[in-house]
């Protein structure tokens, strides 16, 4: 039985009571052999049937359970290198999915930055700013329709009322009837919302 132990942590509630009933068949079994040896030879010879009987019973009962013990502690086995696998390969498939969404990402931002480059170039041979300042607003436009697509949101800060959870109070003013107290008043740093929630909190000018 020793190949059949368990250890504490790994038996299941169902384990303890098919090793108390191995226990007690094994009970069984012993006290039939260390029955009482009084008697006449008579008796001994007519219970001898009986109790061999009895005791094959009990080893059969016993086998049949240790049996039951092996399948259950190969099944408990199985289930455990089961659950192991299926970890592993969850945590497979979300490395796949954050670089997946990674690389997707920078793909869609490589034409911004060869735009970009091009500006650049643009404006060193360019004869005034506003022309550079038109490239650098077309790149900047397409840089935000790129995040846009990935759920990227502006708020919208000025005049609202100030949110702690949505902006960054950095400087006070007095308040006036355009702008009544806890109310931002200027927005000095955008802020940011990627799928509804808050990645950046607006930096702001608060009225009191």
């Amino acid at each position: 039985m020793s190949d059949t132990k368990q250890t504490d942590a790994q038996k299941k509630p169902g384990d303890s009571e098919l090793d108390a009933s191995i226990d007690t068949a094994r009970e069984q079994a012993g006290a039939g052999e260390s029955t009482d040896t009084e008697g006449t030879n008579d008796s001994e010879f007519a219970n001898d049937g009986q109790e061999n009987g009895t005791h094959l019973e009990l080893l059969a009962k016993i086998q049949s359970l240790e049996e039951q013990l092996r399948e259950r502690e190969n099944r408990n086995l199985r289930l455990q290198a089961d659950f192991d696998n299926f970890k592993r390969r969850s945590r497979a498939e979300r490395e796949d999915l954050v670089q997946f969404a990674t690389n997707r990402l920078i793909q869609a931002l490589l034409p911004v930055l060869d735009n970009l480059d091009l500006a650049l170039v643009s404006g060193q041979n360019a004869a005034d700013a506003a022309s550079v300042v038109k490239g650098v607003e077309m790149v900047a436009r397409q840089l935000s329709g790129v995040l846009e697509q990935e759920g990227l949101t502006v708020m919208e800060a000025a005049g609202q009322a100030f949110d702690p959870n949505l902006h960054e109070g950095v400087m006070q003013v007095e308040a006036t009837d355009e702008y009544p107290a806890g109310t931002v008043v200027e927005e000095l740093r955008k802020g940011y919302l990627l799928k509804g929630k808050v990645i950046r909190p607006a930096m702001v000018k608060i009225s009191q």
